[in-house]
């Protein structure tokens, strides 16, 4: 074969100059005669399995004085620095067999990058995807299992009990390696060993945007496994990086492209377009707001991503800003993560959330129903809103304002609208109407501190004894030390050491556990840390114990635990009985 027929792609240029023998050699192989081939750049389709990749392309094979066009399917397998090739099929195109040539994976440019250049292109990838691992997702509206189905079908391991460094939220490792990641303050790297196939989502990060755009995070990163392991593979194999702009012309490098495409693709994945557009005509009559919550709500992914899918498929016009009061514990959880000042507004109780709600914390706008220890036994909410709050709410209630056009202002197929740009609008809102609140809630934050910092005079051991008494009685009508055992998950012999007065100093997770189990208020929980001489810093796990104690009070400790370990948090409780 003349070498100086050299066609322009990174993947051909490799095969000719490293490949070119072998290649002609398995073709040579398979047609039982000496051939020369020449790859043509622009068609060439890749498809990933486990650990390979095909890819497939057209070649001229001459041999003897006959020409022939054929497919050739070369399969090249990639094991740390070395690679293997060979020959899976040869079609010749005048043949029937070419009339109903298999497809084989996607299309890719010469740069082995998918081409997904129109949103037709990127919803038939996205239901390529789809129809492989959950194809009942196409036209039944449901959630996607994204977390199963990269463990379960993609072999992939998802890690989110780590912190990563500067502002990386996720990422994929294609090669066992190690990586740094930070120590639970965030103050210090540690090198984390990592193997090819670990996700490694950072669950502090996960706190400040919501769980539901951890799930975007990894439908791309799913994506990436998917459809760019090849691009990823072959480069190391050569020993190349792409630094540059993308084919000499875009602004865009090849890597900004990949995590275009997989940004882009993850929507869709979460979405999928039928099932979408069927969920959403269900709901016509609904209020925009109504609308986008309980979508994002049932795919199970963040306003954001639902507003920019109601975008890109054209359903909604979103030019009008909304107003609403209404905001669900998904949404609290983002407010209470993204916002410092909005964080020490719920902490000082200066309004609490009940009922769906932000409520002033004001006598004539809600009634506190449980008293700091409530009852064995209560029911309903720690708060009531009051008859004067409802038929006044444009004072009672903390009013937010929704721009989506903020929202979907970068485009969906560009760059994912950040998850926290309309929790953002809804804490400018909060602050706008509570200017004369900034100082005293400064003041209010630096008491809050003192008091989980201030030496208690009475014991641990005095205090929870005191806070058992108050919540299961002494008057023998229950078993106090099963519903406390059953409350908190703690030990029979905790509770006995604790009436006793010998249980010693808890650790955090143990002080949570009877909080959450007794129902505390802020209050009473700040006395019982102080009484054993803890306190709540800015840890991403003591900030999501602070949460728990102001919106999740309500809720028992096996649900509480179902939010921890979404979190990537150990669960309360001690490890015999958590175990169960």
């Amino acid at each position: 074969m003349d070498k100086r027929n050299n066609p322009f792609g990174e993947l051909n240029q490799f095969l000719y100059s490293q490949g070119y023998e072998r290649l002609c050699a398995a073709v040579s192989e398979v047609l039982g005669r000496p051939v020369s081939a020449v790859i043509h750049h622009n068609q060439i389709s890749v498809e990933v399995d486990e650990d390979s990749a095909r890819y497939v392309f057209q070649a001229n094979v001459e041999y003897a004085e006959e020409f022939k066009i054929y497919w050739i399917v070369v399969r090249l397998t990639f094991d740390g620095d070395a690679w293997s090739l060979s020959v899976t099929d040869i079609i010749r195109t005048d043949s029937e067999a070419y009339e109903k040539l298999p497809e084989y994976g996607i299309d890719t440019d010469q740069h082995l990058i998918p081409r997904l250049f129109n949103d037709e292109q990127r919803e038939a990838e996205a239901e390529r995807f789809l129809e492989r691992y959950c194809s009942e997702a196409l036209t039944e509206p449901m959630p996607v299992p994204i977390r199963s189905i990269m463990e379960k079908q993609m072999g992939l391991n998802v890690i989110t009990n780590i912190q990563l460094p500067d502002n990386a939220y996720g990422e994929i490792v294609y090669r066992d390696d190690q990586t740094l990641v930070m120590n639970d303050n965030g103050d210090d790297f540690l090198i984390m060993p990592c193997r090819r196939g670990d996700v490694l989502i950072d669950g502090y990060k996960a706190m400040l945007r919501g769980f539901e755009a951890m799930n975007f995070t990894l439908a791309h990163e799913a994506y990436h496994w998917f459809a760019h392991r090849a691009y990823v593979d072959f480069h190391r194999l050569i020993g190349k990086q792409e630094d540059g702009s993308y084919n000499g012309m875009s602004r865009y490098s090849s890597a900004d492209i990949l995590e275009i495409q997989a940004n882009a693709m993850a929507s869709r994945i979460l979405m999928p377009r039928k099932a979408f557009i069927r969920k959403t005509r269900e709901m016509a009559g609904d209020d925009l707001h109504s609308i986008i919550d309980s979508v994002a709500s049932f795919f199970h992914v963040s306003y954001s991503a639902a507003t920019i899918r109601l975008a890109q498929l054209g359903l909604y016009d979103f030019r009008t800003p909304a107003e609403i009061t209404q905001v669900t514990r998904r949404d609290a959880f983002d407010m209470y993560f993204s916002d410092d000042d909005f964080r020490r507004l719920v902490d000082m109780e200066q309004i609490v959330y009940t009922d769906g709600c932000y409520v002033y914390n004001r006598p004539e706008y809600v009634t506190p129903v449980w008293e700091d220890v409530p009852k064995y036994g209560c029911s309903g909410g720690p708060y009531q809103i009051t008859d004067y709050a409802l038929l006044h709410p444009e004072e009672a209630f903390v009013r937010f304002t929704i721009d989506h056009r903020r929202v979907i202002e970068h485009g969906g197929d560009i760059l994912q609208a950040r998850s926290d740009a309309y929790l953002r609008a809804q804490v400018d809102q909060t602050r706008r109407l509570l200017p004369e609140k900034e100082k005293e809630m400064k003041h209010f934050a630096e008491q809050f501190e003192q008091l989980y910092q201030k030496s208690g005079k009475k014991t641990f051991c005095e205090t929870a004894k005191e806070i058992i008494e108050a919540r299961y009685g002494t008057d023998g009508e229950i078993s106090p030390v099963d519903a406390f055992c059953g409350d908190t998950l703690q030990k029979r012999q905790y509770y006995e050491k604790i009436m006793k007065g010998t249980a010693g100093q808890p650790e955090n997770i143990t002080l949570m556990s009877l909080c959450v189990g007794f129902c505390l208020s802020v209050k009473k929980a700040a006395e019982l840390f102080r009484s054993a001489g803890r306190t709540l810093c800015w840890s991403r796990i003591d900030q999501a114990y602070g949460f728990i104690l102001t919106h999740l009070r309500d809720q028992d400790i096996e649900d509480v635990n179902v939010f921890l370990d979404d979190l990537g948090i150990g669960p309360l409780g001690s490890k015999e009985n958590k175990k169960q």
